[in-house]
């Protein structure tokens, strides 16, 4: 299974400036911890995911409207040191989790890709792309030097 887990006040006071993240550092938000290239990020796991960019794992009625659960690939965070920026385990559903093992392949490929997409298109300058709502509010802006580009 991939492991969630909360970031750290460490990681928040490390990554004050970064653009286009989470702010709620109160929240303690989930994030799903996945190693790619060397680099380890944390795919925070997201209420209320309207696009494609994303594992969604399950659906809940709040107000009388659907909601979808899962993790968003576009607020990823790079993860720069394991022993101090992530902390206690994130508790998900019994229903999340078995997503999370039976999908762990797809989410890994899935977010790659994501990953790969952007870099491509920064190393091409494809500014249509990068404009796109695929990339326009992308978390992978702050770690250019970390990806390469």
């Amino acid at each position: 299974m991939l492991v969630t887990v909360q970031l750290t006040d460490d990681f928040h006071q490390a990554n004050k400036d970064l653009v286009e993240s989470l702010d709620d550092k109160g929240r303690g938000y989930g994030v799903v911890k996945i190693k790619i290239n060397d680099l380890t990020f944390g795919i925070p796991l997201r209420t209320n995911l309207n696009h494609r960019h994303c594992m969604v794992l399950d659906t809940v009625q709040r107000g009388g409207r659907s909601s979808n659960r899962g993790l968003d690939y576009t607020k990823a965070l790079l993860i720069r040191d394991e022993t101090k920026e992530l902390g206690a385990r994130f508790n998900v559903s019994s229903a999340q989790k078995k997503i999370l093992i039976s999908r762990k392949k797809a989410i890994i490929n899935q977010f790659e890709r994501y990953v790969k997409g952007y870099v491509s298109a920064v190393q091409e300058g494809a500014g249509n792309t990068l404009s796109s709502s695929t990339y326009k509010y992308s978390t992978l802006v702050n770690y250019h030097s970390e990806l390469g580009i």
